[in-house]
């Protein structure tokens, strides 16, 4: 393994250190990386294991070792994730990921008690709004990365906005509801960004 391109990944409290392995390397060039991890509590534990997929052959090895034995062992082939059914190829989305991970992904927003912006009927969609004077504006992504006829979510607290439209140039649907919330519904291919105005808005 190799240090990989020392000063892009600064600024972060873990300095996001990363390694590569793509340049070819002799064996007696390649040696292991170790890192220990300080177990604060017992039970059970998961090691989350990021890296970046491409068009690359190589594969390594994760292993933990507690009290001087190997206790897990993995071998991960780096482009096993881009050709396997999780991701979509063009785009690297992920698709179809586990609710509970979508949840844990979640978790440090409703710890920190952060509002709820949106509920899709879509189990795995991103939506991110910015409101402004007079417009918001709501990114969509659907990380099923499938195109959808009609993609549907409720907007919280959006009560007076009454025209939309979409940088796609795909029509939009509004439907105001009961508590201030209005549903949006959109044809989408994967992701689109919607502009909310007000009737009076120039």
């Amino acid at each position: 393994m190799v240090d990989h391109y020392p000063g892009w990944y600064q600024g972060t409290p873990s300095g996001m250190q990363m390694l590569a392995g793509f340049h070819p390397l002799k064996p007696e060039e390649n040696h292991s990386v170790v890192h220990t991890l300080k177990i604060r509590r017992s039970g059970q534990h998961t090691l989350w294991v990021r890296y970046l997929a491409g068009p690359y052959a190589g594969k390594f090895t994760v292993a933990l070792r507690q009290g001087g034995a190997i206790v897990a062992k993995q071998e991960i082939e780096e482009n096993a994730a881009k050709h396997g059914t999780g991701y979509a190829t063009g785009s690297y989305l992920p698709k179809s990921f586990r609710a509970e991970l979508r949840d844990f992904l979640a978790w440090p927003a409703r710890l920190g008690g952060a509002s709820r912006v949106a509920a899709a009927d879509c189990p795995i969609a991103e939506i991110v709004r910015y409101d402004g004077p007079e417009r918001a504006m709501v990114f969509v992504i659907d990380h099923r990365a499938e195109p959808a006829g009609r993609f549907t979510f409720d907007l919280f607290d959006a009560a007076g906005w009454t025209r939309a439209m979409a940088a796609s140039g795909a029509r939009v649907e509004l439907a105001p509801s009961a508590g201030g919330v209005l549903r949006i519904s959109l044809p989408l291919s994967a992701a689109d960004a919607v502009v909310l105005s007000k009737s009076d808005a120039r």
